[in-house]
């Protein structure tokens, strides 16, 4: 009997010495300075990706487009959701830094569809480092964010994945799908490289981009929890369709009856918030302006 208890406090004490080891290692391991950095693993992604001999770093940039307006043979027999109304959004990939992105969807069923992403970055370079930072960011363990390279390409400069993901120039071009009509991606990616490929090119994006003539608030001291008109005027150089998004610290914007933009003032955060206000144009390109409103 005694033999017995004996053995089974060791094996308690056995138990008890592996815990405290395995924690002690795990907290070694969290705060010991060889553990990757995000840098490191950053760069460990790039060289896994080839990233070095990545075609069309340096080059032209190119006009933008509304994939709304134009047919994608391939997808002929999918319905857009939603029909000829883009879906622009701003990106912040650094602060300070926006990149416009435009997201349509092609549903043969609503369990059977296709998504397409462009994100129009002002460099050719800038295009590849948003890349391998979508790669990197993935909820794909590691592993999973090494993308095969199409070699040949299948689309633009460079392509990933039968050109699920592609850059043409300064445009990245990502497709995400459900179903059967993910068998249509290489030959819509072609297409979609295609209408690209007929738009014009520039040495900056500077010539493809509205212009923000004046961006000011009507009052120079808002009361709180009051409305005030935002006084805008933009245009496009090509005459092209205009919208507006908008960052805010504090408060909100609405529109009124007469299509005025109006903030709405709020002092939970602070009395002086920032509006920033992206002018986006129907290709994808915008401008930027702010002001800084103080909230009585």
């Amino acid at each position: 009997m005694m033999i017995k208890k004996n053995r089974l406090i060791f094996i308690f004490i056995f138990f008890c010495f592996a815990l405290v080891s395995f924690y002690c290692e795990k907290a070694d391991s969290t705060n010991n300075p060889q553990h990757p950095t995000e840098n490191e693993t950053v760069e460990k992604l790039k060289e896994l990706t080839d990233f070095a001999k990545w075609p069309g770093k340096n080059g032209p940039v190119r006009d933008g487009l509304n994939l709304s307006k134009y047919a994608i043979p391939s997808l002929s027999d999918a319905i857009e959701e939603p029909k000829n109304i883009p879906r622009f959004s701003a990106r912040e990939i650094t602060p300070g830094e926006i990149l416009v992105q435009y997201r349509s969807k092609w549903e043969l069923s609503p369990q059977d569809f296709l998504s397409i992403t462009l994100t129009f970055a002002n460099t050719c370079e800038e295009a590849h480092e948003y890349l391998i930072e979508r790669f990197f960011n993935s909820s794909m363990p590691f592993e999973g964010r090494v993308h095969r390279r199409d070699l040949p390409v299948k689309a633009g400069d460079l392509s990933f994945d039968d050109g699920r993901y592609f850059i043409r120039n300064n445009i990245i071009v990502e497709f995400h799908g459900v179903g059967t009509i993910v068998e249509k991606i290489t030959q819509a990616a072609k297409e979609v490289d295609n209408l690209l490929l007929a738009r014009s090119t520039a040495v900056s994006t500077h010539p493809f981009r509205p212009v923000i003539k004046q961006f000011a608030i009507e009052d120079s001291v808002v009361k709180n929890q009051s409305f005030t008109k935002l006084i805008i005027d933009a245009s496009d150089p090509q005459g092209s369709e205009l919208y507006y998004l908008w960052r805010l610290t504090g408060g909100g914007i609405e529109k009124d009856d007469s299509g005025n933009y109006m903030y709405y003032a709020d002092r939970e955060h602070g009395s002086t918030q920032k509006i920033t206000l992206i002018v986006v144009n129907d290709r994808g390109y915008r401008a930027t302006a702010a002001v800084d409103v103080s909230i009585d």
